[in-house]
């Protein structure tokens, strides 16, 4: 990860919303690497903004919540999981931003 030959590529951010049933809804979004950033520098970027490194919420960052159909507020939450970052040479349609 975080190589020369990953800076400029397209990023896929990998991410899952867990339900309190530990169900799982799953989606991907493709965006442009504008800042060429490699992995590593998105993953310590994503690692300091997000709540324990790993969870955040969607709608502060301007991407699709996940939810089931039967969202229970008593027991289920807005927190979502990253999954994976990783590079691709598929092409970005995500406006992502994360400054």
């Amino acid at each position: 990860m975080g190589t020369i030959k990953e800076v400029g590529k397209n990023i896929q951010f990998d991410y899952l919303y867990r339900d309190a049933g530990n169900y799982k809804i799953f989606n991907s979004l493709i965006f442009p690497n504008q800042h060429c950033l490699s992995v590593l520098q998105l993953e310590q970027l994503m690692k300091i903004a997000f709540i324990d490194e790993l969870y955040f919420e969607p709608i502060a960052w301007g991407i699709p919540t996940l939810s089931f159909p039967d969202f229970d507020e008593d027991l289920d939450h807005e927190w979502h999981e990253v999954e994976k970052i990783s590079v691709t040479e598929k092409i970005g349609y995500w406006a992502f931003n994360l400054w």
